[in-house]
């Protein structure tokens, strides 16, 4: 009779990955079977009957029957009144020159992470590039805690601070676009708190205010 040709390489890898998962099955479960390939549970797991009114389709039930009772789930503590945070803003004392605004950001370093990772944040740019041969005007991506961004073709800078900068963006979410459309620029995610490399916490700061406008 002819021989039998070897075994591909695939059903060789198969047969030495079998072989190697047979002896840990068999030294974590002693009962384990190579032949018949099922996997009963050792004996130190104990096992209970399904209980009464209710069935375990296709395997044995391994938790105790517990009363069912609704979870009556209030959220979590409320930290301030986003109510406050919009008059506060518009009133003179949540004005550039409040000295709150430069103790609040006196971690920050301008490097616009919070901007670039907010769901909401849309700031961007206008710039006309182009050579010789023509030129595209250009909607580039920006973000307004950029030194740069409000700098105007005299030199001059109306937030030439990174408070004022910082006070920008809070109103923008919280008192501007509200004004506008009726909603509030931040999801909540929690994107600027987690990635901010000096930890500075939006949180922070609207519990702030709203301690100041009370």
């Amino acid at each position: 009779t002819p021989s039998q040709p070897p075994p591909s390489r695939g059903r060789r890898k198969l047969g030495n990955f079998w072989l190697f998962a047979s002896h840990h099955l068999k030294v974590i479960y002693p009962s384990f079977s190579p032949s018949v390939g099922t996997v009963s549970p050792p004996p130190s797991v104990g096992t209970v009957s399904p209980p009464s009114g209710r069935t375990c389709s296709g395997r044995t039930c391994l938790v105790e029957d517990r009363d069912e009772k609704p979870i009556d789930y209030k959220g979590p503590d409320k930290k301030f009144d986003i109510s406050l945070i919009k008059p506060w803003l518009e009133s003179r004392q949540g004005g550039i020159d409040h000295p709150i605004w430069a103790k609040i950001t006196l971690p920050c370093i301008g490097c616009g992470t919070c901007t670039y990772l907010c769901p909401t944040c849309h700031c961007f740019d206008i710039v006309d590039e182009g050579n010789l041969k023509g030129g595209s005007r250009c909607k580039n991506w920006d973000a307004c805690q950029f030194a740069m961004f409000t700098v105007h073709a005299s030199g001059h800078n109306p937030r030439d601070t990174q408070s004022k900068r910082f006070r920008q963006r809070v109103a923008h979410k919280f008192d501007y676009y509200p004004d506008k459309f009726g909603r509030t620029l931040c999801v909540g995610c929690g994107r600027c708190i987690r990635h901010c490399p000096t930890d500075m916490s939006l949180l922070d700061v609207l519990e702030t205010i709203d301690k100041l406008s009370e």
